[in-house]
């Protein structure tokens, strides 16, 4: 398959599924609906969603159409099989890079981070184990992977110059082998979700060599067994599932995965813009954190962790997370039992847990995690 020429990302009214590379997590969230499993006669159409897409105007409309068509098992990896295109009400005339607009793009699940390929940034879910198993890169090792190293149909490939409306093309990527017990699984694919799609063996028929974009019904891109064979190392490309939660009018939201527990204290509700120094209602916030953190019983070192966007340069942000982290600290370490210990640290910019391509993105990048060390 070929690979994405990378170009800017773009923004997004989609909010979409923010997922933590740095840290591991993929962040769940609504899903789409699922179609049942085709006969063998019949075009397979497992899921599908309608993205609306943030071009559309009074005058044109833009909106796309997200089909499912398998996810199946082959050697070395599993293929998910995709297609995009304009609905037939859409207007003519549109690019194949305002099609993508429509896809939810506030982050990619690739270990890469902000980098991955978009149209081929894919994740099969298998919520019971919970575990999601992202594209494959080529390459010795996570540091000498780019953007261009994605075992998948890149869009500039799976799109024409000019996507017609009415016209579907396919889109493929590789992800990790998913286990010979697990039969049905939920999909995150151009930034949408779809749920209990099943998972079928051997790769779907006929087979074309991808030199041109594929519209629905021609076939389907040939398995490019050397580029999985590359893959120094699929294991990391499967990462594990948090649940996410939000209180309603709290500056605080709760992940929790098999392993671990933190929470997510909004920076704009506990400082002021470029300040270290608590506000008033951070007070009530950093109580409430503690509150949750009693109940669990938790004991032995809590960190407390300051994130930052990516506005600014990055020696500042550092400083500025680490300040806003031992304020924090300095504030809950009254409220918690004697035996809890905190121990503080910055990350400054550098681990998102959205895109700073968006207002959105760069909102909850902005904050102050608790970590405890186990769940409970």
């Amino acid at each position: 398959m070929t690979a994405l020429s990378r170009g800017r990302p773009h923004r997004t009214s989609t909010r979409g599924v923010v997922s933590a590379a740095s840290a591991a997590a993929l962040v769940l969230s609504g899903p789409a609906f699922a179609t049942p499993a085709h006969a063998e006669d019949e075009l397979p159409v497992l899921g599908q969603v309608k993205a609306v897409s943030y071009d559309d105007t009074p005058e044109t409309t833009l909106d796309v159409l997200i089909s499912v068509h398998g996810v199946r098992r082959v050697d070395g990896a599993t293929m998910v099989y995709y297609s995009a295109g304009y609905t037939p009400e859409s207007t003519p005339g549109s690019d194949r890079q305002t099609l993508t607009h429509a896809f939810g793009f506030e982050s990619t699940i690739s270990p890469l981070h902000g980098r991955g390929e978009r149209f081929g940034d894919v994740a099969v879910l298998d919520v019971q184990s919970g575990k999601a198993y992202t594209t494959l890169y080529s390459g010795a090792d996570m540091s000498d992977l780019g953007a261009s190293d994605c075992v998948c149909l890149s869009w500039t490939s799976a799109l024409p110059d000019e996507p017609e409306p009415g016209t579907a093309y396919v889109g493929a990527a590789a992800v990790p082998p998913i286990p010979d017990d697990v039969d049905h699984v939920s999909l995150r694919v151009l930034g949408h979700f779809v749920t209990n799609v099943p998972v079928e063996d051997g790769p779907m028929q006929p087979e074309i060599e991808p030199e041109e974009p594929i519209a629905v019904g021609m076939g389907w891109p040939e398995v490019d067994t050397e580029a999985i064979d590359a893959v120094a190392d699929p294991a990391q490309f499967v990462l594990p599932l948090t649940t996410h939660s939000v209180t309603e009018d709290s500056a605080i939201s709760e992940r929790e995965g098999a392993d671990s527990r933190s929470l997510d204290l909004s920076a704009d509700v506990l400082f002021a813009f470029d300040k270290a120094s608590l506000t008033g209602k951070a007070k009530q916030e950093i109580r409430t954190a503690a509150d949750r953190i009693k109940e669990t019983d938790v004991s032995g070192t809590i960190t407390v962790t300051g994130h930052t966007d990516s506005e600014g340069a990055e020696d500042y942000n550092q400083k500025l997370s680490e300040r806003r982290a031992e304020s924090v600290a300095k504030a809950l370490t009254p409220m918690l039992p004697s035996g809890v210990k905190l121990t503080t640290e910055g990350k400054g910019e550098s681990e998102p847990i959205a895109s700073n391509e968006t207002d959105a993105g760069m909102d909850l990048n902005r904050r102050v995690t608790i970590t405890l060390p186990e769940a409970t």
